[in-house]
This record gives C-alpha cells, sequence and structure tokens, in this order.
C-alpha cells in the first residue's frame, strides 16, 4: 500500500510537471480540462495520497478538486478566463486578417454552445451564459465599430443599418447607439 501510495504521489507530481509544460506552451482550455478528465476517468482510487501536504482519500479526489479548481479560478488561467481570452485572441486574428465579419460572432457563439452539454460543466450553466454574453457583446462591438467605419468611409447607410440589424435580431445585442450614430 505505501508502494502504491508513492507511486500514485510521483504519478501526480509528474503529470503536474507536464500540465505546467503544456500550459505555458498554450494548451487551450479545452484541451486542458479533457486532460483533467482523462486523469480524473484512470486516477486510482484505493490508495490515499499526500500532495502539497495535502491528504486526500485517493489520486481521484485530487484530480476532482483540480479540475473543480480550475473551472472555478476566476483570473484568466482559469477555464473560463481562458476559453474567453482564446476567442478573442481569434477575433483579433480575424480582423487583422480582415476576415472578420459578423459571421464571426456566430462563431464565438457556437463556441459556447459546443460547451453546453459537457457533463463536467453542467454545474457552470449560468456562468456559462454569463461568459457568453460577455464574450458576444466583445465581438458585436468591434463588428459593429467595423461596420461604423465602412459607413463612414462609402456612406452607405442601407447597408450599416442592415448590418447593425443582423447583430441585433440575430445576437440580440442592442445596437440603438449605433443606429444612432449612422442618423446623426
Amino acid at each position: 500500500q505505501n508502494l502504491n501510495k508513492s507511486l500514485n504521489e510521483t504519478k501526480i507530481s509528474n503529470t503536474l510537471l507536464n500540465f505546467a509544460t503544456s500550459t505555458i506552451t498554450g494548451q487551450s482550455a479545452v484541451s486542458l480540462l479533457d486532460s483533467f478528465n482523462k486523469m480524473l476517468s484512470s486516477a486510482d482510487t484505493a490508495s490515499p495520497v499526500t500532495i502539497g501536504g495535502v491528504r486526500y482519500d485517493n489520486a481521484q479526489q485530487y484530480w476532482n478538486a483540480q479540475r473543480a479548481n480550475f473551472l472555478n479560478d476566476t483570473s484568466a488561467n482559469g477555464f473560463f478566463g481562458r476559453y474567453k481570452n482564446e476567442i478573442t485572441d481569434n477575433m483579433n486574428t480575424q480582423i487583422s486578417k480582415g476576415t472578420f465579419t459578423t459571421d464571426s460572432i456566430k462563431q464565438a457563439s457556437d463556441a459556447y454552445d459546443s460547451l453546453r452539454f459537457r457533463p463536467e460543466l453542467a454545474d457552470y450553466a449560468n456562468k456559462l451564459d454569463q461568459q457568453k454574453t460577455s464574450t458576444l457583446q466583445t465581438v458585436a462591438d468591434a463588428r459593429s465599430t467595423q461596420i461604423l467605419n465602412q459607413f463612414a468611409t462609402d456612406l452607405n447607410a442601407q447597408k450599416a443599418v442592415q448590418g447593425l440589424a443582423t447583430i441585433q435580431d440575430t445576437y440580440g445585442i442592442d445596437q440603438t447607439k449605433n443606429y444612432q450614430s449612422i442618423i446623426i
């Protein structure tokens, strides 16, 4: 039993080093969550372990606690902070490449919708909705600015209003202020 305990503790320590390395090299939030799930599902359930001075009944309990910490971390290193930053980085890349369109808002929306049915996120439905709303606002603001800049260039009010209407009608993001900018 002592050998199993030592083996499990060593496995956990090595895995934590691998997590740290993959996190530094840019592992995505979903990929990191999948790694936690993999460790949780394959973890030993028979031997107690002591990690960082804390005793756990078994390795599975440890990995469950680590996954919960990752999901509950409200910083940019937590799951939701990382995920939002990935989507925002993707948006910024699209903007710099000139490929950013209203469909980019749909991509951001679909990215959050893809998480909806993951069992480990079932208790985080409200957090997902809040994060999705916040991210869609950011992406829609960038698209609205792009539409207004194009309007300032070509003075095509109909095209600008249609673009803003699509954002408001499809994604429910208020564009009243932007409509007023066109009218003025």
